[in-house]
């Protein structure tokens, strides 16, 4: 919100020392959230309560975790980066969420490319099962029977190849929404 008011990107940037030093805190701030999310996975395991809901919980947390490892890959520089920051060159910005070069047809509200690959679909994915999953929670405990694995092993099984595929997806440089792209 800081760095939306000031009119300027909060994600990639690096363009000043107060720039560098908001992207660090995100990615410390992130960090701890990846190591809560661990430490809520082994509370679930431990003292699960309900067991329903604490699978549905840790699922949703699982993918969560891998949601937030693909913004890892999003703050990686790019070939052309890594080559301006090893001659010794100071960048701006570094990081990309597009796979290729982003194009102009993008989602609206979303701003997700249509064209080509763009890691913010998967991270979106991902991250968002965690509350997904217990919301699946709430609603299955009404209706799913008292042993309901094998309903939490197809939404999880489902879920997990919705977001392998984005994953492959974008990563081959293709939309998340273009199915056809496979054969360029």
């Amino acid at each position: 919100a800081l760095q939306a008011g000031r009119g300027v990107p909060s994600h990639f940037n690096l363009a000043t020392e107060f720039d560098r030093l908001v992207f660090t805190i995100m990615g410390l701030g992130t960090a701890g959230l990846m190591l809560g999310f661990l430490l809520m996975i082994a509370g679930l395991l431990r003292r699960p309560g309900n067991a329903f809901a604490a699978a549905c919980a840790v699922a949703g947390i699982v993918f969560a975790v891998f949601g937030g490892l693909v913004g890892v890959i999003m703050v990686m520089p790019d070939a052309s980066q890594a080559a301006l920051l090893k001659a010794g060159q100071q960048l701006p910005m570094v990081g990309n969420h597009a796979v290729g070069e982003p194009s102009q047809a993008i989602i609206p509200f979303f701003g997700w490319d249509r064209i080509v690959g763009d890691w913010r679909v998967p991270h979106f994915i991902g991250l968002h099962a965690m509350q997904l999953f217990p919301l699946l929670a709430r609603i299955g405990g009404r209706s799913t029977p008292k042993d309901g694995r094998a309903a939490i092993l197809l939404v999880v099984s489902g879920y997990g190849l919705l977001f392998g595929l984005t994953v492959f997806q974008t990563a081959h440089g293709r939309s998340a929404f273009s199915p056809d792209s496979f054969e360029s």
